[in-house]
């Protein structure tokens, strides 16, 4: 089954992560009391995104079944039946290891966990 990579994209719920992503970044700014370098915030950036998408992703996962009865929540990817239950379950766990290794390359071990 081909699905187009916006289905994915949806998964990890990319309004409520914008919001995540600008408070992360205001964590930084106090931890680092100043603007964090580049390479820390790409690293925030790519982590933060795919470990909160991966969890995202696993809730939809598990509420497909009210997903599909909620007029709000009824035409998510998995709900919808665009995206395979097994798909949607391998998605966040490659999230999750893009998350830790970006962590942990571009800032330190202790963020990666």
């Amino acid at each position: 089954m081909n699905v187009p990579i916006k289905n994915y994209f949806l998964l990890t719920k990319p309004r409520v992560l914008t919001l995540l992503i600008f408070s992360s970044f205001g964590g930084a700014f106090l931890a680092k009391q100043g603007i964090p370098n580049l390479t820390e915030s790409i690293g925030l950036f790519i982590g933060g995104y795919c470990a909160s998408g991966a969890a995202a992703t696993l809730n939809m996962y598990f509420e497909t079944d009210i997903d599909k009865d909620m007029g709000r929540t009824k035409n998510r990817p998995i709900a919808e039946g665009t995206i395979s239950h097994k798909n949607a379950l391998v998605f966040p766990i490659l999230l999750t290891l893009v998350s830790f290794i970006s962590l942990f390359l571009l800032n330190n071990l202790l963020a990666a966990f």
